[in-house]
């Protein structure tokens, strides 16, 4: 069950983990933002060993492990908080811009009642590729300015840091 929930949070959205698999150099943005904010690692991929691991102990030992890592897994998912927000966000506004430009183009489409479901489908279909394009890394650039500039303006700093208290 806890493996179960653990590849449910991780994968959740493509495009995420982009950022916690750039190679980082010491004076980059990157570590910069890191500095300050949590860039959630792939839980599932993280403890993989641990929970196939976890099946050869007694029940009992079983129960505990699985705890400490749901445990574990909330402290990760606490602390990366304003990250998980920013990229919430940026995910959100290209999503709403391809949706708009697809319902626009589907005005055309004389039948109103099929108008919505064919942008929504024909958005979906762009949108994925525009997640996969460079391996997120435009989504990942985003996020990070965005980071940088909310760790830059000290009141969103502070209520950043509230968030993860």
């Amino acid at each position: 069950m806890a493996n179960q929930s653990f590849q449910r949070t991780a994968s959740s959205s493509r495009g995420v983990h982009a950022l916690a698999n750039l190679p980082i150099a010491p004076d980059s943005l990157a570590s910069s933002v890191r500095e300050v904010f949590l860039v959630p690692p792939r839980f599932d991929e993280s403890v993989a060993v641990l929970i196939e691991r976890v099946e050869l102990l007694p029940t009992r030992r079983k129960e505990t492990v699985q705890a400490f890592l749901e445990n574990l897994n909330g402290v990760i998912r606490t602390h990366s908080i304003p990250f998980a927000y920013t990229y919430s966000q940026v995910h959100s506004l290209h999503w709403q811009r391809f949706l708009i430009a697809e319902r626009i183009r589907a005005c055309s489409l004389p039948n109103e009642n099929e108008r919505e479901s064919a942008a929504r489908s024909n958005a979906k279909n762009k949108f994925e590729v525009f997640l996969a394009e460079e391996n997120g890394l435009k989504v990942a650039d985003e996020v990070l300015g965005r980071l940088a500039a909310l760790k830059e303006e000290t009141d969103s700093l502070a209520a950043a840091r509230e968030l993860t208290r």
